[in-house]
């Protein structure tokens, strides 16, 4: 189990292995911002749900444009 700083913090995924993902994350310590490199067990990291709502509405204006060339 992470230790309870990085509960609900938002990172990026640089290593994949069998049991983990190696996950970099920002940590405030003082005046600046470190980057904290840590691993994490699977059932221990859910996807951020951050870009779905700019995806759906991208996706949307895509395909209209999509049909909106296929009837010119």
């Amino acid at each position: 189990m992470p230790y309870s700083f990085y509960h609900g913090r938002t990172g990026i995924v640089f290593n994949v292995n069998r049991n983990a993902l190696g996950v970099e994350i920002t940590k405030i310590v003082g005046n600046r911002q470190l980057r904290k490199r840590i691993h994490v067990r699977i059932e221990h990291v859910r996807k951020s749900r951050c870009n779905e709502a700019t995806g759906l509405q991208l996706n949307q204006l895509h395909m209209c444009r999509q049909q909106s060339r296929r009837y010119d």
